[in-house]
């Protein structure tokens, strides 16, 4: 079997190693050596990340005020 090559260098490989690891569909052909990957099709739901929002609570605001400018007195 022709193995595709991956944007990954040994120690990325390495990581992948004892992790679910998440990817598209057509990424786990890259990452097919590794047994704990799994491809998620397009709007798929995956129950156990869908249970994380009862565990945590996360906000968080971003604010781009472009090229904003204070001037200091002295």
């Amino acid at each position: 079997m022709k193995t595709i090559p991956d944007n990954l260098d040994e120690l990325d490989q390495r990581l992948l190693d004892g992790r679910k690891v998440l990817t598209t569909v057509d990424g786990t052909a890259k990452l097919e050596p590794h047994s704990n990957v799994f491809g998620v099709k397009s709007w798929q739901e995956i129950e156990e990340l869908s249970r994380l929002e009862d565990m945590y609570h996360i906000q968080v605001a971003l604010l781009n005020r472009g090229g904003a400018a204070l001037e200091m007195p002295g």
